[in-house]
């Protein structure tokens, strides 16, 4: 079903799938196909500089073996619209950025956050973003397996004894910063699967913080990785410390850095042709 309704809509709603894992700093937990779905296409254009990546990469290459033309053509629609979205134009720094269709598609309660994305691209684009989604769909449903691998993340997490110390420690980190620990934005936690062997990847986008989850992994696993995203999330709710990004991100040249940290505005696609299995 899920390989289905990604053929009409990439929908990430804030239902009762939205766990809370902690009550006195309320930690929320998503877990959804269509994220994961997402940033598996994303790791394996390089749309992504997770260290996981290879991983991700190999894991396609074992399961399903080489592209065939249709494969290679919708990887490259992904990238092409990916890097679209993101030299459009948007202030301070001129352009949108790599993060801005993931905080579109992740980030917001919206049943339908596809419809605000299709206002910021071509007709032309959403419908290849949409081709190229739903193409790739019934083949991550072999990897993600109605999502066991984070759901059994979080039923080991729910259960762990450490985890009121978890929550002291997040508490504590709040009131560093100066911000309460149970005033909004909340924060979120987007659990996604990644093949054992590689490490983890992790990032936060304004309230959500993506991390990758093993098979296997417990709360130790991922403790140190949890804290250091919320320190990301709560320094980012100080009023003068957003203030500040908002100026550096108008200083001169850092357009050019910022871009490092994506695809650069004279590439088309990313760079993923020195693995992909001729």
């Amino acid at each position: 079903t899920a390989a289905l309704a990604v053929v009409l809509v990439l929908c990430l709603p804030a239902t009762a799938s939205d766990a809370r894992l902690l009550k006195a700093y309320p930690l929320e937990v998503r877990i959804s196909f269509d994220a994961a779905l997402f940033h598996w296409l994303e790791s394996l254009t390089g749309a992504t500089m997770g260290k996981t990546v290879p991983g991700h990469r190999q894991e396609y290459t074992r399961l399903f073996g080489r592209f065939d033309g249709t494969d290679r053509a919708r990887l490259e629609d992904f990238a092409r619209v990916r890097v679209a979205h993101a030299q459009g134009p948007a202030a301070p720094q001129g352009f949108r950025g790599m993060n801005a269709m993931r905080e579109r598609l992740f980030d917001g309660d919206e049943p339908d956050p596809m419809a605000a994305l299709a206002k910021e691209l071509s007709a032309e684009d959403m419908t290849a973003l949409r081709r190229s989604l739903a193409w790739f769909a019934p083949k991550y449903t072999r990897i993600w397996r109605d999502g066991e691998v984070p759901r059994a993340f979080l039923r080991a997490a729910r259960e762990d004894p450490a985890l009121g110390r978890l929550e002291s420690l997040l508490v504590r980190l709040a009131r560093f910063y100066g911000v309460p620990p149970d005033g909004p934005p909340r924060p979120r936690l987007l659990l996604v699967p990644v093949p054992d062997g590689w490490g983890t990847h992790a990032y936060a986008l304004r309230r959500t913080l993506l991390l990758e989850i093993r098979k296997g992994d417990r709360l130790v696993d991922q403790a140190a990785v949890i804290v250091h995203e919320n320190a990301h999330f709560l320094f980012s709710r100080i009023p003068a410390a957003r203030a500040i990004e908002e100026q550096v991100r108008a200083l001169p040249g850092v357009q050019q850095v910022a871009w490092t940290y994506g695809a650069p505005p004279d590439k088309g696609s990313f760079s993923f042709g020195e693995w992909v299995p001729d």
